[in-house]
């Protein structure tokens, strides 16, 4: 579940790039930067959709190794219940 840590996670991740909210969210293809927002401050839960552009534009800046789980946190717990369970 999408919480604040997580928010948090994404938002030193963002700052890495070097966006403040309302450049990421403008080279998400959002007019605002409430979706980068709602997420970093852990009120919305990103949507799959959020999360393929998110990743899309962190590899244009941080690299082509870069995963989904680098950058949303909650994947790499989610799989770790799995594991335990």
């Amino acid at each position: 579940m999408w919480n604040t840590g997580h928010g948090k996670h994404f938002s030193k991740r963002r700052r890495e790039a070097g966006f403040n909210q309302f450049e990421l969210a403008e080279a998400m293809g959002y007019r605002t930067k409430q979706p980068i927002y709602f997420v970093e401050s852990g009120r919305q839960n990103p949507s799959p959709a959020f999360r393929t552009q998110a990743l899309r534009v962190f590899k244009e800046i941080l690299g082509e190794s870069l995963t989904m789980a680098d950058i949303f946190l909650d994947i790499v717990v989610d799989k770790e219940k799995q594991i335990s369970a």
